[in-house]
């Protein structure tokens, strides 16, 4: 994996959200900070197994995709819409930004445990079907690259 992608899960929360807060604007797309930590911790749950999510690729273009967006070193497009979370009408399960940031940092560490308790289990993405532990870390590198590049946390 091309090493421009943030690593995870040895991925340091404190320093790329230092300068986030609630006003700062993205770069693109509609999600506001608050609701990108959200929804980076909607999809590590996604990733263990919290969240059940249906697959809405046919099943005969799973591989491929996968193949396009996990396994190569291209990012994500900056256009890409998730078919399960829009950003619109969100309510925010966590009382202040702050204790989303907490509540990411907390999920970070229910993946490693999750996965070295369970080393071969899989979870389906609603795009990339069944993914392993390997697959769900470089998914979260490029996901977690691609919103902090959102938001000017990172080039």
């Amino acid at each position: 994996m091309e090493s421009s992608f943030l690593s995870f899960p040895e991925i340091n929360l404190e320093l790329l959200t230092k300068d986030l807060n609630i006003d700062t604007k993205p770069l693109w797309g509609n999600l506001n900070a608050w609701q990108m930590i959200e929804h980076l911790s909607d999809a590590i749950m996604v990733s263990i197994g919290e969240i059940e999510a249906p697959v809405f690729t046919d099943d005969d273009k799973v591989a491929k995709i996968k193949r396009k967006f996990i396994d190569s070193d291209s990012p994500f497009r900056k256009d890409f819409q998730s078919p399960i979370f829009r950003g619109d009408g969100i309510v925010f399960r966590n009382p202040t930004f702050k204790d989303a940031i907490h509540e990411l940092n907390a999920y970070v560490a229910k993946f490693v445990a999750y996965y070295e308790q369970n080393p071969n289990k899989t979870n389906s993405h609603p795009v990339f079907g069944p993914l392993n532990k390997i697959d769900w870390e470089r998914f979260h590198s490029k996901h977690f690259t691609h919103h902090f590049r959102q938001f000017g946390s990172i080039n």
